[in-house]
């Protein structure tokens, strides 16, 4: 041991080996990117700013459920509702504290018709503390801007939760799934797995009421 320790010595042994490896990092390809006029890869499920989302026709696809109002680990999320003439409810006010919000992704893996997504956008630094209190409007807005990314988003990731929860020699049960087609939803009614059916946003609160469905993100 004495002997190879004092060969390592003489010949810097252990100088040439990191002489080396700089020298092979040097003509390495970069990894870094020259940050904001280069951005890196985002994964489809990146949770950045807040957006409510719209139906096609420009109808407002919340439903005033306030499943994301009561899974909120930080409380963050403040809702009121009104009710239409036709019976359904529609959100008067939906208030998140940005300040609050921890990022978790529970709000939007709650809804059942994908109106309260997280984004791309994580540029949203504010110089005061009042603009990190988003409103209804300003979350609308969001949605306007990033509807084409968010559906985008939205359909990649229902097929992997598809081919997830459902394999194809059994199907789990109390489960939900969405789908971005035609903006409906397959429920699997719980402990009867065989019974599938597919009901539009305005039926989805007579369903949960009736069968119990259980929602899971």
């Amino acid at each position: 041991m004495k002997i190879s320790r004092f060969l390592k010595t003489i010949f810097m042994a252990d100088f040439v080996g990191g002489l080396f490896i700089a020298i092979k990092e040097v003509f390495k390809s970069k990894k870094t990117i020259n940050y904001p006029f280069e951005k890196g890869k985002i994964s489809p499920r990146f949770r950045g700013e807040h957006a409510l989302r719209r139906y096609p026709d420009g109808e407002e696809r919340c439903i005033a459920c306030k499943l994301c109002e009561a899974v909120c680990p930080a409380q963050a999320i403040t809702i009121e509702s009104s009710q239409r003439e036709d019976g359904s409810r529609k959100t008067t006010r939906y208030d998140i504290d940005m300040m609050k919000c921890i990022y978790c992704g529970l709000c939007e893996e709650s809804c059942p018709v994908d109106a309260i997504v997280q984004g791309p956008n994580f540029e949203f630094s504010t110089e005061t503390r009042e603009e990190l209190y988003y409103t209804k409007d300003k979350l609308l807005d969001n949605g306007d801007r990033w509807e084409s990314v968010l559906a985008k988003n939205i359909k990649l990731d229902n097929v992997k939760k598809l081919y997830r929860r459902f394999p194809k020699k059994e199907t789990e049960p109390n489960m939900v799934s969405q789908f971005d087609k035609t903006d409906k939803i397959v429920f699997v009614v719980p402990h009867i797995n065989s019974i599938v059916k597919t009901y539009t946003p305005l039926e989805q609160m007579d369903f949960y009421n009736k069968n119990k469905v259980v929602m899971l993100g």
